[in-house]
């Protein structure tokens, strides 16, 4: 039993490898897209195993879910891995977890969970890096914004950009890159 899930599991992984990854291999894209259903059963186990391995799978097919319109499976994916590196003591990547599930959010036009990946994020950064705490505020405006409550929007936004220029005035360009 335990051979016939890791050959499962190896298999998904191969595939991700294959035919997922950035923007530049949607030739890929059809590939996942037959073998969906045999890779989505494998990620739970995936989910049980190596983080870093756990991860990388989840960096590939990130563009193929979004791509596909699969939100609710991509949605699904980042705060199952965010529970899994923060079961792992690893807040870095979980608040990197909560913040795209926070973007899927964006997409999806709902503000509410927007903001609270916003706060899970900012929770697993708040030892971490001032970019990775701006990030967070930034995720917190956006989801103010959708949510209409524009003041709120324009704190955060303030708040963000402080931070991003008191690490460099050229940090100011991914501030205006993630707003709408």
């Amino acid at each position: 039993m335990t051979q016939t899930g890791d050959a499962l599991t190896d298999r998904a992984y191969a595939l991700a490898m294959q035919y997922g990854g950035g923007s530049n291999n949607y030739e890929g894209f059809p590939t996942l897209d037959a073998e969906w259903d045999f890779i989505s059963a494998a990620l739970p186990r995936l989910l049980t195993g190596d983080n870093d391995r756990l991860q990388t799978v989840c960096d590939q097919l990130y563009q193929f879910l979004n791509f596909t319109g699969r939100w609710d499976d991509l949605i699904w994916l980042y705060e199952q891995v965010e529970a899994r590196t923060l079961a792992a003591d690893d807040k870095e990547k979980a608040g990197w977890n909560a913040f795209r599930a926070g973007w899927v959010y964006i997409l999806r036009n709902q503000p509410a969970e927007v903001l609270a990946c916003a706060a899970r994020a900012a929770e697993h950064w708040q030892d971490s890096t001032p970019r990775n705490k701006a990030t967070a505020i930034q995720l917190r405006g956006i989801g103010h914004k959708l949510n209409k409550d524009y003041p709120a929007a324009i704190a955060a936004y303030r708040e963000a950009l402080d931070i991003y220029r008191s690490i460099s005035p050229k940090a100011t360009m991914s501030l205006s890159r993630l707003t709408f």
